[in-house]
């Protein structure tokens, strides 16, 4: 079963971005596509306790312009911008934590921040992933 390898994933930060398949990699820190699809899972499992860190993780990623990429393992996030697909991911999963009442308020302010710096993406992939969460919220 794949939840409790997911769960050893998932710690009081965000979730790792890699693993050696039987436990996380610490040293190569945190993702924020990783914590985006992790908030889609938890969601979609019921696993609200996990929930709330990857979103807490994703709201405290947001920058003025867009969102930190990633987060060492110290739990410090890199003043390095995310990619276009890791900030469409954001949307998604923001849209789904709307859809299934998950802090909707707070997800759906964040998707409205963003819908100008997604409107300026230059590669459909990020564009795609970002109006999968907009339909969430107004189709």
């Amino acid at each position: 079963m794949i939840t409790p390898y997911f769960d050893q994933l998932i710690d009081n930060f965000g979730i790792w971005q890699h693993s050696d398949s039987k436990k996380p990699l610490r040293e190569e820190g945190y993702a924020l596509d990783d914590a985006a699809r992790g908030l889609l899972a938890c969601l979609a499992l019921k696993k609200f306790d996990k929930a709330e860190v990857l979103f807490k993780y994703l709201v405290n990623a947001k920058h003025k312009d867009g969102f930190y990429g990633f987060a060492t393992e110290d739990h410090k996030y890199i003043r390095y911008p995310a990619s276009e697909d890791a900030t469409g991911q954001v949307v998604w999963a923001m849209g789904f934590a709307y859809l299934v009442g998950f802090h909707a308020d707070e997800a759906k302010a964040l998707i409205l921040k963003m819908s100008d710096r997604v409107r300026e993406f230059e590669h459909v992939r990020g564009y795609a992933y970002a109006l999968l969460g907009a339909l969430y919220i107004d189709r």
